[in-house]
């Protein structure tokens, strides 16, 4: 039972610790321009409305690059990119992909130049407000001022928010990422992070359900079992269980003599005897000590073999001369502990 509470501890730890992992996320004092963060600077009130809208919303921890999904969105919320990184977004989105980019001046002021220099031909905008839409390739980016998104901003005018959410809308994307890769959140999503929400609930719902089960039906889920290594065996069932397989190779005669050997040295053992006993001797002894089940004897040991019945009775006389014998020394132990 200590070994099922402790399992049952261990489980209840990776249960809070995956929780915690998967709650970290709600902190209000997270980093600022972060979904994490619900202060002024953050930006989890344009999350936060995007779910609320039924938008299928997801953070991402990975880069975006080549190998990124041309079918989902990734937004992008005053993002620390050099010009590599928005060198390789570009790429990414005159593929096909399709991303809002809300930065700094500088950023915005990066990509600008990045759109001159590389795609002097390839791209058409058209302002929509404090948002610009750029036509790139076989894709669509929305960039503009991070203010605009911010919690606090939106809170007083949302008619940016409203722009960039028609366009998502539009856009039908499988999957919104805001990513936090740019954010310093510079790891691979593992598998825990990729499975969706529900599957994340029901391995935990699992975890839990595991721990009750190993509480409360305790080791090995159930009552402990003797096995049957840890029984006491008498001599007896070996000579059986020989017995059998010898009369199953034609042997009848040597499996009856392993029998009846085995009971003459139990005999010789409990009556004391100095020699060794046979048939006759046995019969002695038996009727000086008035134990019950002699004509076993005569069963025990019938001479030559006839037929296969006859091992089998004899197997069954041999067993219930053991039996008595056993009786007999349980009386003389009882008597001796009373003394």
């Amino acid at each position: 039972m200590k070994n099922a509470r402790l399992i049952a501890i261990c489980v209840g730890l990776l249960i809070v610790a995956l929780v915690v992992k998967e709650l970290a996320g709600l902190s209000d004092d997270g980093p600022a321009y972060t979904v994490f963060s619900s202060t002024a600077a953050g930006a989890s009130l344009f999350k936060d409305t995007l779910e609320e809208m039924n938008y299928p919303v997801g953070i991402s921890y990975e880069k975006i690059n080549a190998d990124a999904s041309l079918n989902d969105t990734h937004v992008l919320i005053e993002p620390e990119m050099d010009e590599n990184d928005l060198s390789s977004l570009l790429a990414w989105v005159s593929k096909g992909g399709r991303a809002v980019l809300m930065g700094s001046p500088t950023v915005i002021g990066q990509l600008s130049y990045l759109l001159l220099l590389d795609y002097p031909t390839r791209y058409r905008e058209a302002a929509h407000g404090a948002v610009s839409e750029c036509q790139l390739g076989y894709g669509t980016l929305l960039y503009g001022s991070s203010q605009v998104v911010l919690n606090k901003q939106l809170m007083e005018n949302s008619a940016s928010g409203k722009t960039i959410t028609g366009f998502l809308s539009s856009w039908k994307s499988p999957q919104i990422y805001f990513n936090e890769y740019y954010h310093g959140y510079r790891y691979e999503a593992n598998s825990w992070d990729k499975l969706p929400s529900g599957l994340r609930a029901l391995v935990l719902q699992i975890g839990v359900a595991a721990a009750m089960l190993v509480w409360f039906l305790g080791f090995r889920f159930g009552k402990p079992v003797p096995l049957i290594e840890g029984v006491e065996r008498d001599e007896s069932e070996y000579c059986i269980a020989l017995a059998n397989l010898e009369r199953k190779a034609g042997m009848s005669e040597g499996a009856l003599e392993d029998l009846q050997q085995a009971l003459l040295r139990k005999c010789a053992r409990a009556f004391h005897a100095g020699r060794k006993l046979d048939k006759e001797s046995l019969a002695k002894l038996w009727a000086m000590r008035s134990l019950s089940g002699a004509k076993n004897i005569e069963l025990a040991f019938p001479g030559e073999l006839t037929d296969k019945r006859q091992l089998a009775e004899a197997a069954a006389a041999i067993c219930a001369l053991e039996a008595v014998l056993r009786k007999r020394a349980a009386k003389r132990s009882k008597s001796v502990s009373q003394i």
